[in-house]
């Protein structure tokens, strides 16, 4: 059952895959669970119920999240101990192999392209979910005030009683809003001035 949910958590182990290809555990994980999420929203660039497929991924992501994560970091924390983030930083949880938080926060970051922009208008809605992308692993990467405040609103222990997953789901949750407001008020600003 742990394995499937660091399946499930780690998006089919894509997570591991630039820290396997770099021998350094987790590298680019969270680049690359954008990035799936990146990959689901261009498939549904073309579709009229982008909007409705959206909030069903967006919220299927965020319990997927909440129901795996626990129990995936602690197989990982079990089985190969803390992580190294490239900062040096010496982590005990919220590892870059589970990336599910990532995907889940770009899925959120593109919701207003599908709802401004219409099926037919397939190339600009590629164009500007590319710019959510960028724009949500800025938030997500720098942690400005909202995202640091929702990444510390539960303490966190893997050595007490597992790792509590609503904080790591909760941050990219936030970065994604952020993003997401800003591409909704760049794309309104964008058709008035034209």
């Amino acid at each position: 059952m742990a394995w499937i949910a660091l399946a499930i958590s780690s998006t089919l182990f894509t997570g591991f895959l630039l820290g396997w290809i770099l021998k350094k555990p987790g590298a680019g994980g969270g680049m690359i669970g954008a990035s799936v999420g990146l990959g689901i929203q261009y498939f549904l660039a073309s579709s009229p119920d982008a909007v409705f497929w959206s909030w069903v991924l967006v919220g299927g992501t965020f319990l997927l999240g909440l129901i795996t994560i626990d129990v995936a970091e602690n197989l990982i924390f079990d089985r190969w101990g803390t992580r190294k983030r490239h900062t040096g930083e010496i982590v005990f949880e919220d590892y870059n192999e589970t990336n599910l938080d990532e995907v889940h926060g770009q899925l959120v970051a593109g919701l207003p392209v599908f709802y401004l922009l219409s099926a037919e208008d397939f190339i600009a809605r590629i164009i500007w979910l590319i710019f959510a992308f960028v724009l949500f692993r800025v938030f997500d990467t720098l942690k400005p005030g909202p995202v640091q405040w929702a990444e510390n609103f539960v303490p966190i222990s893997i050595n007490g009683n597992g790792v509590v997953a609503f904080p790591i789901m909760l941050d990219d949750t936030v970065a994604g809003i952020l993003a997401a407001v800003s591409v909704g008020l760049l794309m309104l600003g964008v058709n008035f001035v034209m």
